[in-house]
Order: structure tokens, then C-alpha cells, then sequence
């Protein structure tokens, strides 16, 4: 893409379902409201910034690969980390800063493969990341090694595990 582009946002599916109360209704358009705010903070300190929602495949990943840096922010105040979606941003060598509220769980393999920033630490970390070159090429290459050193198995048993069940027994993740 001609230009480049220095952050990348990704963000969940912002629609209310449609059996949603008003108020929750309300709390998500006040909750992207605030992170508008942040988004265009980015904009404002001179960076480009593409905010993608609703785009996958290849579409969205040529957009991630032209990116200095992906932002994961957090859709809802509770503040889950999303790790399917940086699980792929990791495994593609892509560096990533990610919205971090003091209850976040966090992979105990992956504090040092990603930088983290509370959401009024975003627009700062973000233009530090997007100065640094040899920071964001560390992050980058430390989450590839820790998604590729991961071992499916063991966390699919642990998993099974949580939620009681044995995979020894037949069906056990099929429920057949």
C-alpha cells in the first residue's frame, strides 16, 4: 500500500445484538465514543492510522502487514484479552500494543512478547512504539517465537482439563 501505515486498530463487532437493553445499548456507543477519542488522538500527533472493523482475509491482512504497529483495544470496558486475535497478528511477526486494564489476564509466556499500555497510556506508548524501530522489531520477532514454540496438545488438554473433561474419553470435546 503506497504510503504505509503506521498503526493498525482492530476491533471487535461494535453492534448491539438486537434483544439488547438501552442501557447496554448506550454504554457500548458511550464505550466507542472514548476510544473514538483515542483513535483520533493518534491522528492528531501526526501518525496514519487505518481503524478496521468488519474486515478479514486478505483484506485486512494487507493492511496489517503495511502496519508499524497493530493497537488491540478493548471493545468492552471488562477489559478480556482478545488472544485469538493477537494470536494471529504474533504468528504473522507483527508487533503489538494492546490495551491493558488492571484485571486482564494475560498468557504468562506473553508479557514480554507484545507492549501493553493502560488505555490513557495508548496514544503515548503508540507514537513511542511506531519511533522505535528496533523495539517494535523485538516485539515482533518475540511473539512469532512464543506462538511457534506453543504446543497445541498440551494447551487444548489443559483446556479440557478446566471444563472437567478428559480427552481420554470418547466425545469428550464433541460432546457425540
Amino acid at each position: 500500500m503506497a504510503g504505509g501505515i503506521d498503526i493498525v486498530i482492530i476491533k471487535k463487532n461494535g453492534l448491539a445484538d438486537a434483544g439488547a437493553s438501552v442501557f447496554s445499548e448506550v454504554a457500548e456507543t458511550l464505550c466507542f465514543a472514548l476510544r473514538r477519542l483515542g483513535i483520533d488522538a493518534l491522528g492528531e500527533r501526526g501518525l496514519t492510522v487505518v481503524s478496521l472493523q468488519h474486515y478479514y482475509g486478505a483484506l485486512r491482512d494487507r493492511f496489517v502487514a503495511d502496519a508499524k504497529l497493530v493497537l488491540n483495544l478493548h471493545y468492552y470496558e471488562a477489559g478480556i484479552f482478545e488472544i485469538v486475535r493477537v494470536s494471529h497478528l504474533l504468528s504473522n511477526r507483527k508487533a503489538v500494543l494492546a490495551e491493558r486494564h488492571p484485571d486482564t489476564e494475560i498468557d504468562p509466556d506473553l508479557p514480554d512478547a507484545m507492549a501493553f499500555a493502560p488505555y490513557d497510556g495508548l496514544v503515548e506508548a503508540a507514537c513511542a512504539l511506531v519511533a522505535d524501530d528496533a523495539r517494535r522489531a523485538a516485539l515482533a520477532e518475540a511473539g512469532q517465537r512464543r506462538m511457534r514454540d506453543r504446543d497445541a496438545a498440551a494447551l487444548m488438554r489443559n483446556a479440557a482439563a478446566d471444563l472437567g473433561l478428559s480427552l481420554a474419553e470418547p466425545g469428550a470435546l464433541t460432546g457425540s
